[in-house]
């Protein structure tokens, strides 16, 4: 039987090469933000694989209201542990991240906090820059979810944005998380009307050495 990605007019070499181009260019297929599902009948417009801490982020971006509709997912370091994604509008670390952080409450119950990283010393849940509805957590196996809609400022076309894990909570304050590379490493930028995401390709510093890669453009549904 004939391979469907070769012709058969085409010399062998050649039509392996096509063979090579064809399957290269086949977008998405590795990505494993395809087959997640969430509750409620929530879908968004995009997904990506986030390139550390093995954490997935989905939204819908709606530029008439300047709304992000999130899901963000992510494993905690420990079953005890918190989960955390941010928006960064005056810089590309923790300092400034307006953050939604998600664990399990006193009663076992998911839980999910706001917290406005002004320092180091200050994580303490409060109110955040952002107008924020519509913010939920839960549980699936290992993986920690958060589920929000968050007016970004007004035309913006790009904002930067962190995520985190962590092993331990005290009441409503996050443990400490490790301090190593993928947790230094765990931010990038995300490019709202294009649907892009750009991480640095280096260390934890800048973003001055970008990698631009085009999210994942199918709606996540939940399957019944």
């Amino acid at each position: 039987m004939e391979s469907s990605c070769l012709h058969p007019r085409f010399p062998p070499t050649l039509a392996f090469l096509f063979f090579l181009l064809f399957c290269k260019a086949t977008p998405g297929s590795s990505q494993q933000c395809l087959s997640q599902t969430f509750p409620k009948g929530r879908s968004f417009d995009h997904c990506e694989d986030l390139p550390q801490l093995g954490a997935f982020l989905h939204w819908s971006f709606r530029p008439s209201n300047s709304s992000l509709n999130l899901a963000f997912v992510a494993p905690p370091a420990t079953p005890s542990g918190w989960v955390a994604w941010a928006l960064n509008p005056v810089g590309q670390g923790m300092i400034g991240a307006q953050a939604l952080l998600a664990f399990r409450g006193a009663d076992g119950g998911m839980a999910v906090e706001t917290f406005n990283l002004s320092g180091y010393n200050s994580v303490q849940p409060s109110p955040i820059s952002m107008e924020v509805s519509g913010l939920e957590a839960d549980v699936s196996g290992r993986l920690m979810m958060i589920f929000a809609t968050v007016h970004v400022p007004s035309r913006k076309t790009s904002i930067n944005h962190v995520w985190q894990v962590g092993g331990s909570m005290v009441g409503s304050k996050p443990g400490v998380h490790r301090l190593e590379r993928p947790n230094l490493s765990s931010k990038g930028r995300l490019e709202l009307q294009s649907a892009k995401m750009i991480f640095s390709a280096g260390t934890a510093g800048s973003l001055d050495r970008e990698n631009s890669i085009s999210a994942t453009d199918a709606p996540i549904r939940m399957k019944h």
